[in-house]
């Protein structure tokens, strides 16, 4: 039986293109029933909105409802919002960066800059490693009709590794050149786009996501 389309376009809380890129991708693959196609709607809300909140799920919900918030005002008709947080938890680091992972190194840090702090601040602890650490991934997906929100989905993937403090490869972004994946044997910057796309916490968590989608629509 083919399954209804809950949704054929979604404006996406994003500035990021690289994050932009890995959501087009997955939700291209195959095994998606529905079609997707994203609107960025140039970084807005995910640019302006102020990520208070403690948690991955927190700040997305803030970035979803703020956009959500500011296309009410321009579209009369419905549509779908997504945000996402996400970042990278180093156990020996007692969970850091975490929710400040775009912004580890300063509020204009860029992913370099943010890097660079890390291997600065793993090299001042006594313990030498294997730096445990996880990406993190926690998605907001709000459908809006006619003024309100009419439907709210949460969902969390998560990647586990390693940090190690030489980098390597020249794919991905954030993180991936220091994210060593032990049963690969890479660090996630070597991998190919398909390839970080079939393991990485995006890809669980949007795994989690169509899986609720598909149980409120059946």
């Amino acid at each position: 039986m083919v399954q209804a389309n809950p949704f054929e376009s979604i404006y996406i809380a994003t500035g990021n293109q690289g994050k932009l890129k890995e959501f087009e991708n997955i939700f291209s693959q195959s095994n998606n029933p529905w079609p997707v196609n994203f609107s960025q709607v140039h970084g807005r809300a995910a640019r302006d909105a102020e990520e208070t909140a403690s948690t991955f799920v927190g700040n997305a919900k803030i970035k979803s409802f703020a956009l959500a918030k500011e296309l009410m005002a321009e579209k009369e008709d419905n549509f779908w919002v997504i945000s996402d947080d996400s970042g990278l938890e180093v156990e020996n680091l007692n969970g850091e960066p975490g929710v400040f992972s775009a912004r580890y190194a300063g509020e204009n840090s860029n992913s370099l800059e943010n890097m660079n702090k890390l291997v600065r601040e793993l090299e001042k602890i006594p313990e030498k490693g294997p730096h445990k650490a996880r990406y993190v991934c926690a998605l907001s997906l709000l459908k809006v009709s006619g003024a309100g929100i009419s439907a709210e989905f949460e969902s969390e993937g998560y990647c586990s590794g390693e940090i190690r403090l030489e980098a390597k490869g020249d794919s991905g972004f954030g993180y991936d050149p220091i994210f060593y994946l032990p049963e690969m044997d890479l660090h996630m910057a070597e991998l190919s786009d398909d390839k970080k796309n079939e393991i990485s916490h995006r890809h669980f968590a949007i795994e989690d996501l169509k899986k609720k989608l598909k149980e409120s629509v059946s």
